[in-house]
């Protein structure tokens, strides 16, 4: 009968040495990648404050000043914006207009036909 070749088998140690580098190497490749993302979304985080910081200021400027003659003038008529001192007024409504509230019949719930009073609520 031949002989089986002999195998070089590695130590519990040896082997436990390599799968612990193993995951040191993947640890610190993961590690990196995420210190790239996390500056990446630093960055971006960043111009987004620096442009709302902007918009901010910008919005709190216009609401300062009303807008400047010019401005209107080359924006042209805007419907239902009035240069004249009557436009803090709103119109009147019409004397025929009445409003009407909605009738509601809905009953108690007693807890029978639960389905019912629902669509009955719902309707």
């Amino acid at each position: 009968m031949p002989q089986k070749p002999q195998t070089q088998q590695n130590s519990p140690d040896d082997i436990l040495a390599q799968i612990t580098a193993a995951v040191v190497a993947q640890f610190q490749e993961m590690q990196s990648s995420l210190d790239a993302k996390y500056d990446t979304l630093a960055t971006a985080l960043n111009a987004n404050s620096s442009c709302l910081h902007n918009i901010n200021t910008q919005m709190a400027k216009l609401e300062e000043s009303p807008p400047s003659s010019e401005l209107l003038s080359l924006l042209g008529p805007v419907k239902g914006f009035e240069t004249s001192s009557s436009s803090s007024q709103l119109p009147r409504p019409p004397e025929n207009l009445s409003i009407k509230s909605p009738k509601n019949t809905l009953s108690i719930f007693d807890g029978t036909n639960p389905l019912d009073w629902l669509f009955q609520a719902n309707h």
